[in-house]
C-alpha cells in the first residue's frame, strides 16, 4: 500500500506528539493530527509547537473525522471482543 497523506490520531497533544516521534524516527514526512474528544479540537504539529482548531459541530470536516475515529473504535472494540472469545473458549 502507499504511504497515506495523514495521519490521524484519536487524542491531543500527547498522543500526536507521541505518533510524530514515530512518523519522524521512520524517516517519514507525513503530517499527523488529532481530534481531542472532550470539545472535538484538532491539534496540529507545527515545528515544535502545535496548533489548536475548532470546528463548528456541523462542519463537514469535524464529522468526517470524527466518523473515522468512531470506526477505528468499532473495529478495534470489535477485534478486542473476538480475542477475548477466542481466549475464554481455549
Amino acid at each position: 500500500w502507499p504511504l497515506p497523506n495523514l495521519i490521524v490520531i484519536d487524542g491531543g497533544v500527547s498522543q500526536v506528539n507521541a505518533a510524530t516521534e514515530v512518523v519522524e524516527k521512520l524517516g517519514l514526512r507525513i503530517p499527523v493530527i488529532g481530534l481531542a474528544k472532550r470539545l472535538e479540537e484538532i491539534y496540529i504539529k507545527q515545528e515544535k509547537s502545535f496548533s489548536k482548531v475548532l470546528l463548528s459541530r456541523d462542519n463537514r470536516a469535524i464529522k468526517l473525522l470524527q466518523r473515522l475515529r468512531d470506526e477505528a473504535h468499532r473495529f478495534a472494540i470489535t477485534y478486542h471482543r473476538k480475542l477475548r472469545r477466542k481466549a475464554f473458549l481455549a
